[in-house]
């Protein structure tokens, strides 16, 4: 069977991302860096990859425009 999973390009963190994404949604990036432990700008990184991949997607948070919430395509 073939998994979105395998069709993920990118580094590690990238592929680490993507599956925190896939079986934590919703989940915002403050909750990734703090399950990940990766930096800031790494995680904004593999989420912009993921996004362009066209594997997850973003939307508003409902109590806090400012924030971006992802969850898997």
């Amino acid at each position: 069977m073939y998994d979105v999973q395998d069709r993920i390009s990118g580094g590690p963190a990238t592929k680490f991302i993507y599956y925190i994404i896939k079986n934590k949604h919703p989940i915002d990036q403050t909750e990734l860096i703090n399950i990940t432990l990766l930096p800031r700008r790494t995680v904004q990184n593999a989420i912009d990859e993921l996004i362009e991949q066209q594997v997850i997607a973003e939307k508003l948070g409902s109590e806090d425009a400012r924030k971006r919430i992802y969850y898997p395509v």
